[in-house]
């Protein structure tokens, strides 16, 4: 019986990896930038082929590290942008901060 229980611990955790692999912004692949735009900096829907984000863009990633889960890959724009619409979403509230942080909240 143990075993079993060992097994089916086993079996949750893989499936809570594979679930958050799902929503993972970062590595290979094509990204799009769902926050507000950054004048001189990025616009909003941007995308970035193989994940290659420009300097000013790294740099202001460094700044405020959670303006990384705006950049969504291909396959995920549409759960994200569901995300971005529902009112205080994780999504959502990193938009805003993002907005009040680089262009003083305009």
């Amino acid at each position: 019986m143990s075993e079993e229980k060992s097994i089916e611990k086993e079996n949750a955790v893989e499936v809570a990896v594979e679930k958050s692999t799902v929503k993972k912004s970062e590595g290979s692949g094509n990204l799009m930038y769902l926050g507000p735009s950054l004048i001189g900096i990025i616009r909003h829907s941007t995308v970035f082929k193989d994940g290659v984000l420009p300097d000013k863009v790294k740099k202001c990633c460094d700044e405020y590290p959670p303006m990384k889960k705006l950049f969504v890959s291909l396959d995920g724009i549409a759960a994200a942008s569901k995300e971005l619409g529902k009112e205080q979403s994780v999504l959502g509230t990193i938009c805003t901060q993002v907005s009040k942080r680089f262009t003083g909240g305009k």
